[in-house]
């Protein structure tokens, strides 16, 4: 054997193991032996390298010199490593099998728990092991990554940072903070509980030891929220609240005074935002403390933009948002403010407003030429409108046009060319995959596509954009194209990333395709893609039993696990499959590693229902039947501890 094969011998071990050891409990026999071969194939490897570096990209690995791309397994390899953060792995000689079996066990884990368990080198060095030397994505390397999918680290580094107060990782991150948190999506605050509590703590540890630094990431905090301040509906207000209960009433005045200031985006209903997370009452106090602060008025003389958005506050369509106590502070501001050496107007605001009244006449008007000409002019200002991004003053047009075509639907050609305008728009919003943007309702209200469906095609497989937005049109209106869909997935399966992305759309989008497209995906997707198919269809509203009966009666271990779990929410289902699994033949034990195997898959599940079976099987005579005998009292007692 010579170097080359020994190394290809090596890879295949590795991926056989790390995939053993995400699907097989710890006591797996086949796990075991993966494991044995993967420390045999280092073995030989030794005898042509000192130590053996494996570096990773998402798709590729770096080992002696040489790039390993060329099949699907060196790539799946290398996006397994990458997802968990992992740029290199070095195995040194005199590596013992015990070292390689704790590496192993902690990199299969799903990578949300190895990452909020500090990663796996963290946790290599607590085992104490030596010969594997674990390295892993930096700071630079995160913030430019695709931040979401590296949020489980930073709820790590979060918590480490507090609970050691460790002083360089602390600078690291608040120096960093506007940048780590603009990676995250707006679900991540609103529902990872774990998430927000260590961004909290770690804001209540720099509001006691470090206030210049507490007051710049609250800030970004805040200007992070303005991002997704469409979305943050009443319900979510309580769940951000708690990143701003430590600004007293003059940070939060400062707070104010600078997103009116020096943000060009701060409008009725950023302030909105701002006096719900305040509350009420503390209304009065930041409003004093705002007003003392006029005494830099001074310095809204340099700033005509800032003018413009106060005036825009107390004066714009909606002013009703903005309390009373917090108007007269701001009318108090614009007193003796003049520019006497120019005259400064807000282009943009004035438009808006415009584009408001057109608006409103549209609303009011009844007959058919008024309404031609009102509807030619707000297309003639189509660019103008989606310019400004305002998703409010969309939706508010597009009830108007919904309302007039409902009562007149003679009308409905007057809206053709404003129809197709507000199609491509919305065609083009779903492409943006910007968590910020609330697209169900523009969605949902298109009845034909703008584009065909070689654009939907070339977007999802050529620019890889794959949002549950985008899938749910492209399903809907070209339904027919399915089959050319499925070839291009399957032409492009090697890119795991990719193909989990469809998949978690899919989950998201949970139409009724889904579940079949899911089916189909699983045909031709590799082993890591088949357990996230599974997944996916559990949080499907509905399920495909014999699908799912024909993995358990074929599948490996994990495809059983994940179907069984599936199965096992359904009561008859249950039932139905823990029988299929359990009441097998087995005359003189020619199934007992069958029957074993699917026994440690209802113990994982925990399905108790399985009792009756399992207490059948410590009855059972006869020597072949020991090792199940055993077993089956084992789980007993472990369920009835």
């Amino acid at each position: 054997m010579n170097k080359e094969e020994a190394l290809k011998d090596f890879v295949a071990g590795f991926r056989i193991a790390v995939y053993n050891g995400s699907a097989y409990s710890r006591t797996h026999p086949l796990y075991l032996k993966s494991l044995l071969n993967f420390k045999e194939k280092i073995d030989v490897l030794f005898n042509f390298l000192d130590c053996v570096k494996v570096n990773f990209t998402p798709r590729s690995l770096f080992i002696d010199g040489v790039v390993w791309d060329k099949l699907s397994s060196y790539i799946e390899l290398g996006q397994l490593f990458h997802q968990r953060k992992i740029e290199g792995v070095e195995i040194k000689r005199g590596v013992t099998l015990e070292e390689l079996t704790d590496f192993v066990n902690e990199v299969s884990k799903p990578k949300k728990e190895i990452l909020r368990a500090g990663g796996v080198r963290d946790i290599l060095k607590k085992k104490g092991i030596l010969h594997i030397l674990v390295d892993e994505l930096n700071y630079a390397q995160l913030l430019e990554g695709e931040g979401e999918e590296a949020l489980d680290i930073w709820v790590y580094k979060f918590r480490d940072a507090s609970k050691k107060q460790d002083a360089a990782r602390i600078k690291e991150l608040s120096d960093n903070f506007g940048g780590i948190i603009g990676k995250f999506k707006a679900q991540s605050l609103l529902e990872d509980k774990e998430l927000s509590q260590e961004i909290c703590n770690f804001l209540n540890y720099l509001r006691d030891n470090q206030k210049e630094a507490f007051t710049r990431c609250s800030s970004d905090m805040f200007e992070w929220l303005l991002k997704y301040k469409e979305l943050l509906k009443d319900e979510n207000i309580d769940k951000v609240k708690p990143f701003f209960v430590n600004l007293n009433e003059e940070d939060l005045a400062g707070l104010l005074w600078n997103q009116i200031l020096s943000n060009a985006n701060f409008d009725t209903l950023s302030f909105k935002l701002f006096s719900q997370i305040t509350g009420e009452v503390k209304h009065g106090k930041i409003s004093s403390t705002l007003e003392s602060k006029t005494a830099q008025k001074m310095l809204l003389k340099d700033h005509p933009e800032a003018v413009m958005r106060i005036q825009a506050l107390l004066f714009a369509p909606g002013n009703e948002i903005v309390p009373d106590v917090y108007r007269n502070t701001l009318s108090s501001m614009l007193e003796g403010i003049s520019f006497e050496k120019e005259f400064f107007f807000d282009h943009n605001f004035l438009n808006t407003c415009y584009h408001f009244v057109l608006a409103e006449l549209l609303n009011k008007e009844k007959n058919e030429e008024p309404l031609s000409l009102i509807a030619k002019t707000i297309s003639h200002e189509w660019s103008g409108i989606v310019g400004s991004m305002n998703l409010e003053y969309l939706k508010q047009l597009l009830e108007i046009v919904k309302l007039i075509k409902k009562e007149k639907p003679s009308y409905s050609f007057i809206f053709e060319e404003l129809d197709r305008h507000i199609s491509e728009y919305i065609e083009s919003l779903v492409w943006e995959e910007d968590d910020q943007l609330d697209l169900k309702y523009f969605v949902d209200y298109l009845e034909k596509p703008s584009f065909k469906s070689d654009f939907y095609l070339a977007k999802i497989f050529e620019e890889k954009k794959a949002g549950p937005y985008a899938l749910g049109l492209f399903l809907r209106f070209f339904p027919d194209t399915l089959p050319f869909f499925y070839q291009c997935l399957e032409q492009g399966k090697i890119d795991i990333e990719f193909t989990t992305k469809i998949i978690e759309s899919l989950k998201i989008l949970n139409s009724p395709m889904t579940l079949e497209i899911l089916k189909n995906i699983f045909l031709f997707a590799n082993e890591f893609e088949k357990v996230q198919v599974l997944r996916a269809m559990g949080g499907l509203s509905e399920i495909d039993a014999e699908f799912l009966f024909s993995i358990l009666s074929k599948g490996d271990f994990a495809l059983k696990e994940e179907a069984l779990t599936v199965l096992a929410k359904d009561e008859s289902k249950k039932k139905e499959a823990i029988r299929m699994l359990l009441s097998i033949p087995n005359f003189f034990g020619i199934e007992n590693d069958l029957l074993m195997e699917n026994i440690m898959i209802i113990e994982n599940i925990r399905l108790k229902e399985a009792s009756s079976y399992l207490v059948s099987f410590s009855k059972k005579r006869f020597f072949w039947n020991r090792d199940i005998k055993d077993k089956a009292m084992q789980v007993l007692k472990k369920w009835q501890t």
